[in-house]
């Protein structure tokens, strides 16, 4: 919105707010009532002074329930700037509702794979139906589900903290419409992505681990993940970031390419852990 004008004086004459055609970004954030708002104060006004005019609309709307609500926006008069995270709290649900299934389905699956690459390297390839070995044994599936919810506790906490430098800078630069704070968002976003994977990569051998020896316990694994890359925490890390064109690619291809992306990775992951075991 900070960069366009006033709404064509033909589409308030015709008393029609065509945003959909000028600013068909505005129509896709914007709910219909939202819209039917500002057409009413357009036709009062005869423009739309920018973010002012939307906060005046949306505070003239009736509260919707909390789960109907947006998860965020932020509007800012000053600079015309409005940022919204277009989805709603009940979206936001059934989401996570969804992203919890498919993690109780996929992880024990997963951890099988990894076995199963294990004893390929080995020379000992086992037959198909060890891969469902992480389901039938409730304390492994446990275990897997267990692991994976710490790995990804660990990369929320790490990735968030990471990224704070550059959310500071994105709403310091909006609220004081700072070109140069604006601008020093992305570089920052960049590192902050960097940096987060970095951490997470620091405990990401566990899995590998548990996949290898099942006895293990978790602090066990994690603990022996953190000392197995000690003096190569940063090769290791260049080593993952080599795959990030593979990964590309694969989003061009609709993740098919994954089939052969993931079983690539995941074996030169094992042969370099192997490596670094041996050293140890």
């Amino acid at each position: 919105l900070q960069n366009h004008g006033p709404v064509f004086p033909a589409a308030v004459q015709q008393k029609k707010l065509r945003l959909h055609q000028p600013y068909p970004q505005i129509s896709r954030i914007i709910r219909p009532d939202c819209l039917r708002l500002l057409h009413h104060l357009i036709q009062q006004k005869g423009t739309i002074p920018r973010a002012g005019l939307i906060v005046q609309a949306q505070s003239q709307i009736p509260a919707k329930p909390p789960l109907v609500r947006l998860l965020f926006s932020l509007a800012s008069p000053e600079s015309g700037v409005v940022m919204v995270v277009p989805m709603g709290w009940l979206q936001l649900v059934n989401l996570v509702l969804v992203h919890v299934v498919v993690f109780l389905v996929t992880v024990p699956l997963q951890y099988g794979a990894l076995s199963q690459f294990h004893y390929v390297l080995l020379g000992q390839p086992r037959p198909f139906r060890a891969l469902l070995d992480w389901y039938l044994d409730l304390r492994l599936t446990a275990k897997a589900l267990a692991a994976q919810v710490l790995l990804a506790l660990w990369r929320g906490a790490t990735s968030a903290l990471c990224l704070l430098p550059s959310l500071a800078c994105l709403l310091a630069g909006t609220v004081m419409s700072s070109a140069p704070l604006l601008s020093l968002s992305f570089p920052l976003l960049l590192l902050g992505l960097g940096a987060g994977y970095f951490c997470y990569l620091q405990l990401l051998p566990a899995q590998y681990l548990l996949a290898q020896r099942p006895q293990l316990g978790l602090g066990d694994a994690f603990s022996r993940a953190w000392r197995l890359l000690k003096g190569q925490r940063f090769s290791f890390f260049l080593l993952d970031l080599s795959f990030l064109p593979w990964y590309i690619v694969s989003l061009f291809l609709w993740g098919i390419a994954d089939l052969f992306i993931l079983p690539y990775v995941s074996l030169t992951n094992l042969l370099c852990l192997d490596a670094l075991e041996d050293r140890v």
